[in-house]
């Protein structure tokens, strides 16, 4: 009896371990939601819609790699976690391997994101604050993101970090309409 225990018990830990294994390298998504609403009065433009979402998305995987507080996920990456109706409502989430802990040292990179995509529309648009760090493609990626309502006189853009399980309050988020995206546009330019 004791050796048919073992056998069981072996083949229950063998069994466990592999079930905790396949869980641990599942994606995991964050409780924090990168929102982008686009409030436009004109059709946007799939060329520029694609853009503006690559951007985003090669802006957050500089920014993840380049900041130190975000300890450099090789495996972050942002993905449409739904689209709702409206004027143009996107939700994005970070998935990352499983074996990562999605707030890493405190920090969620979600927030830390949006936190330093305000601060960045804040000096490009007004020129308040530090100038971002940025390569020649950043500031593409910038332009492009802006380029989403240039061409519409009534289009405004929200991007914020919201929780996932609440009731779409900003956690912290920036406003852009089209002048001040224009404006950003113009001053992007010039570096």
């Amino acid at each position: 009896i004791c050796k048919i225990n073992l056998v069981v018990w072996s083949k229950f830990c063998n069994f466990a371990n592999k079930t905790i294994y396949r869980m641990e390298n599942q994606p995991q998504i964050q409780d924090t939601l990168l929102k982008i609403h686009v409030k436009h009065s004109k059709p946007i433009d799939v060329n520029d819609f694609s853009a503006a979402m690559m951007a985003i998305g090669n802006l957050y995987s500089s920014f993840v790699k380049d900041n130190a507080c975000c300890n450099y996920i090789p495996h972050s990456s942002l993905y449409v976690e739904k689209v709702e109706e409206g004027s143009l409502v996107v939700y994005l989430c970070e998935v990352m391997s499983g074996t990562v802990i999605p707030f890493l040292d405190g920090v969620n990179t979600i927030i830390e994101f949006a936190k330093f995509f305000k601060s960045a529309t804040d000096y490009w648009a007004h020129g308040k604050g530090e100038e971002p760090i940025t390569n020649i493609q950043g500031c593409k990626d910038f332009s492009n993101i802006y380029g989403l309502i240039t061409g519409d006189n009534n289009g405004n853009v929200e991007i914020g970090a919201v929780n996932k399980n609440g009731d779409n309050f900003y956690i912290t988020h920036c406003t852009f309409n089209f002048s001040e995206a224009n404006s950003s546009q113009n001053r992007i330019s010039k570096k």
